[in-house]
């Protein structure tokens, strides 16, 4: 008897609990009138709802060819958009997904003002089939990852972007139309190994650690704000068009293998936060006239910084390579050199005050521009020495804190002002000529 009612109970509470928990699936016909919120714009499958129209519990999908509008609030579980189906905004509100958003084909998401908008409860998806998925004119926001296998255009500056989860290209991505940097707000980073990236202006924000970074180039064009301390990681280039500025307490680390492009001809880097070059061997080239950060931290092992404009003013802080690759003179005063020194061009290092060579390595002076020094010390650890592979020319000191030679090779010279002192050399102290 108590199997019985057991059972009776089990039967009868099915047929109340399914239906809580039962997810219809609505596709949009073409029959219209198109609305989200008329179920004349829908056709069901699986449970019926009552109303015929989705809410946050049902799966949606528009179809290819047709076109859904957003006239009031609405929601879903989850949308996919197919072919070259729209989902488009003709007033100011808000579409919720309680999970996934997912961009196939063509497919378009379109509005005029950032009233307009559509949050994403969980995921965002556009698969390696979608050819030119495209948002423009709402506020987006996606709560977890973003995965973009095929191509994505985040087409206009209306509304802001926020990518809370990490974004990951293997497509192609491209934001240059976002012209505001806090327009796109990326707050658990981004990387990219597909055939594009190009973004506009960005902020990096919130989440501390993150990284802009893959395999493949990356380029923004616009301003790029870096509000939480980030890493560039990328082991393609990175390239800055517009100003990159850190907030204050915040940290940019240059952990790139390959070279971090700034190319902006004015104040490239600024604010009040610190910019490191990393120690693997990364690479910054810099195009602007001076370097604006409040700290630049520029002595980690085997870093490059180069500057590439014609008469640029060279930051006075510590380097390990330093190199110029302008045509004009530019003035170096009082640095330390743990690497290498290098003009690439036809262009003249003025080095005033003391120049000291402070590397564990043997170090070179060397390129096709003109060198002219007025004090060098040399404080190399281990005995290493300084190369001079490039003529050049002393007004004042050379003088040693440690052991270590200076070494000319054949093919240059060093030349030496009517004032210019040679102090203490000793058997391990000396200019060699080679």
């Amino acid at each position: 008897m108590k199997k019985q009612i057991l059972l009776i109970f089990i039967v009868v509470s099915s047929l109340f609990i399914s239906p809580l928990f039962a997810q219809t699936i609505f596709t949009s016909n073409a029959v219209g009138p198109n609305n989200w919120s008329l179920a004349g714009t829908w056709t069901q499958s699986g449970p019926i709802d009552a109303d015929g129209v989705p809410d946050a519990g049902d799966f949606v999908t528009i179809a290819t060819g047709h076109t859904v509008n957003i006239t009031a609030a609405s929601a879903c579980s989850s949308l996919t958009i197919n072919g070259s189906g729209i989902l488009a905004y003709t007033a100011s509100f808000t579409l919720t997904l309680g999970t996934t958003l997912t961009m196939d084909g063509t497919s378009q998401i379109t509005g005029a003002n950032a009233a307009q908008s559509l949050v994403v409860g969980s995921t965002f998806s556009v698969p390696v089939t979608a050819t030119n998925a495209r948002i423009s004119g709402i506020s987006f926001a996606v709560n977890s990852s973003s995965s973009i296998a095929g191509t994505l255009t985040l087409n206009s500056d209306t509304g802001v972007k926020i990518f809370f989860g990490p974004v990951t290209n293997s497509g192609s991505w491209t934001s240059t139309s976002i012209v505001t940097a806090g327009n796109l707000s990326i707050r658990n980073g981004v990387s990219s190994s597909g055939a594009s990236f190009a973004a506009g202006a960005a902020t990096f924000s919130v989440n501390a650690g993150q990284s802009i970074g893959g395999t493949a180039a990356m380029s923004f064009a616009g301003a790029v704000a870096i509000n939480i301390n980030t890493s560039l990681a990328s082991t393609g280039a990175i390239s800055f068009a517009g100003i990159v500025t850190i907030a204050p307490g915040v940290t940019l680390t240059n952990n790139n293998t390959n070279t971090v492009i700034m190319s902006n001809a004015g104040i490239g880097l600024a604010g009040t936060g610190t910019f490191t070059q990393g120690t693997t061997g990364n690479t910054l080239s810099y195009a602007g006239s001076s370097i604006g950060v409040t700290t630049f931290n520029a002595t980690g092992t085997n870093n490059t910084v180069i500057y590439t404009a014609n008469t640029p003013t060279i930051l006075a802080v510590n380097y390990f390579n330093l190199t110029h690759s302008g045509t004009g003179t530019i003035t170096v005063a009082g640095v330390s050199i743990a690497g290498n020194l290098t003009e690439s061009t036809t262009g003249t290092f003025n080095l005033t005050g003391t120049i000291t060579f402070n590397g564990t390595a043997t170090q070179t002076i060397s390129g096709t521009g003109t060198f002219t020094f007025v004090n060098i010390t040399l404080n190399t650890t281990g005995a290493a020495n300084v190369a001079v592979n490039k003529s050049i020319s002393v007004s004042g000191t050379i003088a040693w804190s440690a052991n270590g030679l200076l070494v000319v090779n054949s093919s240059s010279d060093i030349t030496l002002g009517t004032a210019a002192v040679i102090t203490a050399p000793t058997s391990t102290r000396y200019i060699q000529l080679d």
